[in-house]
């Protein structure tokens, strides 16, 4: 916990509207709806500061680990992506990590560039820190179930999906974020948070696979009600609307909305307190 706060607390604390643009870019940060649950349990969010934020993550087939930042001369992989500088001017150094979606691989001449956080974790003390190829080609099979693809040594970028926290990043300069920061700064979310989740194929899909009764909706925003009315929606032989659709889930995306910014807001005050 020392050494984490040791770091963070040093950082400009977030403004409030660092906060809401932040909870902003989450929500359509990924293909959530793609990727999440549409109903309950959906998956954990951790929020976090992070000296690293809104930098890409280089390792290098020699050995390093280190983060660069982003610039204009910088290749873009996501149409979430963003210079360094703007990502701070927007969001500060807020930093979100979930074990749902996809990741992207690039070869770079310098070694392999990871666009995402590969766990909740921050590098900190040298800029760069030794690996051994060992240690690195481990870390990569266990993300992605084999070694480094033949395709990033290529040159070229690969989509896989996200694993769990690793443990390797407890040494060699690397932080977990301490589980008091997770636990507070944490929120379950559904693909309900993507604006995209207004779709009646998704919903017609996940009612045929389920059985009906056993799915759940938040009583704060309609409960069974909300899923009755979805479904007959969903059912009728005239297709609905995505204005249809978004009429009904609105009030749960504002409410997933309200408790990230609530979440960030708690862990914010725990460092800084």
């Amino acid at each position: 916990m020392a050494d984490y706060m040791q770091v963070v607390r040093v950082l400009p604390r977030p403004s409030s509207q660092q906060v809401s643009s932040f909870v902003a870019y989450v929500a359509e940060a990924h293909s959530w709806y793609k990727h999440l649950p549409l109903t309950p349990p959906g998956v954990q969010f951790f929020f976090f500061l992070d000296p690293n934020a809104g930098c890409d993550l280089l390792l290098g087939l020699g050995g390093t680990a280190k983060y660069r930042q982003r610039t204009e001369s910088t290749p873009r992989f996501h149409y979430s992506w963003r210079t360094t500088s703007e990502y701070r001017q927007s969001h500060g150094y807020l930093e979100y990590f979930a074990g749902a979606g996809t990741w992207i691989l690039s070869g770079d001449p310098d070694g392999v560039l990871c666009t995402r956080n590969p766990a909740a974790a921050i590098l900190v003390g040298r800029p760069t820190r030794r690996w051994s190829f060992r240690k690195l080609r481990t870390m990569f099979q266990t993300l992605l179930g084999r070694g480094i693809p033949k395709e990033v040594l290529r040159g070229q970028s690969v989509m896989k999906s996200f694993g769990p926290p690793l443990e390797y990043f407890s040494t060699d300069g690397w932080v977990i974020v301490p589980k008091e920061i997770l636990q507070i700064g944490s929120v379950e979310l559904t693909a309900v948070i993507h604006p995209e989740s207004a779709q009646a194929q998704l919903w017609q899909h996940r009612i045929n696979q389920a059985s009906w009764g056993d799915l759940q909706w938040p009583a704060d925003t309609g409960g069974r009600a909300t899923l009755e009315e979805i479904k007959k929606l969903t059912q009728n032989p005239a297709e609905p609307t995505k204005a249809e659709l978004d009429r009904l889930l609105e009030p749960e995306r504002q409410r997933q909305r309200s408790l990230i910014k609530e979440a960030i807001n708690s862990m914010v005050q725990l460092i800084y307190c």
